[in-house]
């Protein structure tokens, strides 16, 4: 297998763990089972009511969805661990953007702006109780793990 150049560009400087890495195992890849992005789940806990911001498309009342699941990985270790891939939507990239004169509707819509929504890796502390729980997530991983994760779904990606 060769790994894609712009990889080898990504790693350079990076500690990948061997031991974690092998240790690793895709619980579930929402993108290749749903068929696109958008029809992942919703993360728990990233819904929230629209400020008002006219360039998302439901009213001021309507809840909207600032980030969707891409994929869970189990680490298969002393102690188990479950990490959870998502990233932010494009609302949440608007709610991140505030002022309209910076950042009209054209400029967010245009696909490499998109680019930019964080992709964002956390380790689950335990099952989500419902749809608006924010506290079933670990904070940051250290560079080395997330490292080792990020690389770990590259290299599925590229089987």
């Amino acid at each position: 297998m060769t790994i894609p150049s712009k990889l080898n560009e990504l790693l350079v400087g990076r500690n990948i763990d061997q031991e974690f890495y092998q240790l690793l195992e895709i619980q579930h890849d929402y993108i290749t089972e749903k068929g696109s992005e958008s029809a992942c789940p919703v993360t728990p806990g990233s819904i929230t009511n629209n400020p008002g911001d006219p360039r998302i498309h439901v009213t001021p009342s309507d809840k909207i969805i600032m980030a969707r699941t891409l994929a869970t990985i189990i680490y298969h270790g002393k102690s188990p661990r479950v990490f959870v891939v998502y990233r932010d939507t494009i609302d949440a990239m608007y709610m991140e953007s505030q002022d309209l004169i910076k950042f009209p509707k054209w400029l967010m819509n245009d696909p490499r702006k998109q680019q930019e929504r964080s992709i964002r890796i956390n380790e689950m502390l335990r099952p989500p109780k419902d749809q608006y729980d924010r506290d079933w997530l670990g904070g940051e991983l250290n560079d080395k793990e997330y490292d080792t994760l990020a690389y770990f779904l590259y290299m599925q990606r590229y089987k």
